[in-house]
């Protein structure tokens, strides 16, 4: 259902993902969408700041779902001299219908 293609400003590829539902009422109408996301890696590779910047479409529950697993994702931190720094990121969770 969610698709694992990040909008690289920073290029951010998750390596843990919980598949968020598909919106009940998006589905009955077969509406597919998209949510993005602007947050922080922190340094263990948890999702930090997680705000939406995007919704498409509106009002068919997309960014609920995403918001309900978004927050247990884990991605690579960033390493900087051998430290994980926090990173801000980027992301766009895409809902496609199955064919």
């Amino acid at each position: 259902v969610g698709s694992d293609k990040p909008i690289a400003k920073v290029s951010r590829r998750p390596i843990s993902i919980v598949k968020p539902e598909f919106p009940a009422r998006a589905e009955d109408r077969q509406i597919e969408g998209y949510v993005d996301f602007e947050f922080t890696v922190m340094p263990d590779g948890s999702v930090g700041n997680a705000k939406i910047t995007a919704e498409v479409p509106e009002g068919y529950g997309f960014a609920n779902a995403a918001q309900k697993v978004f927050p247990r994702w884990k991605f690579a931190p960033e390493m900087q001299d051998g430290k994980a720094v926090p990173t801000q990121a980027f992301y766009r969770f895409s809902f496609k219908l199955a064919k």
